[in-house]
């Protein structure tokens, strides 16, 4: 072993040997704050190689909030959820 990758790979290779059954949210408390176990099951996903994090996740917000300023419109809140 070269490394902390490296160990941290057998480390997953010797629990996965021994429970092979487990699932991502095995072990994770329902009752964390919402963010917080969004982000404990989102590190174990990316552990499992179940989810990618994106590589520019605040670019599509900005690129989101643009749209949103080139286009100004002056309606409520309402008209936005109930359409007339």
């Amino acid at each position: 072993m070269r490394g902390a990758a490296d160990v941290e790979a057998n480390w997953d290779v010797i629990k996965q040997t021994e429970r092979p059954s487990r699932s991502v949210a095995d072990g994770v408390p329902l009752a964390l704050p919402a963010l917080a176990l969004a982000a404990k099951l989102q590190s174990r996903g990316a552990r499992a190689g179940a989810w990618t994090p994106p590589s520019d996740p605040g670019g599509e917000l900005q690129r989101a909030a643009q749209g949103a300023a080139a286009e100004p419109t002056e309606r409520s809140v309402a008209e936005c959820c109930w359409p007339p």
